[in-house]
């Protein structure tokens, strides 16, 4: 499984290319159904295992919310938490999901 390069961003952590891509927006939202923002995860060479990041942050405008952001920093958090737990990037299986909370501050850039 890949990770679309339609609409995805390309981010180094740790000397390594990935590309991330926030996934489309519930169609469900307006029944207050959505699912909170989910990024997906991989290689920029188009191979191997992905990750996908439920972000803790729900997309904007679901009743009355404020949308959030998901920079690349917390995507790069997130990368390197999932190497933590044992993800190989470049290995063959499911996908793994992880969750990353919301960010209580603003962060800086």
């Amino acid at each position: 499984m890949a990770v679309r390069k339609t609409g995805s961003r390309p981010i180094t952590v740790d000397g390594v290319v990935y590309r991330w891509r926030i996934a489309r927006r519930p169609s469900d939202e307006e029944f207050g159904w959505a699912e909170p923002m989910t990024a997906s995860v991989g290689l920029a060479t188009g191979r191997g295992r992905v990750l996908f990041v439920r972000c803790g942050l729900r997309h904007g405008n679901i009743r009355d919310q404020p949308g959030a952001v998901v920079t690349p920093r917390r995507i790069a958090a997130a990368i390197r938490a999932a190497l933590a737990k044992g993800w190989e990037p470049a290995g063959k299986g499911p996908p793994l999901v992880i969750d990353l909370p919301a960010s209580p501050e603003p962060e800086e850039s």
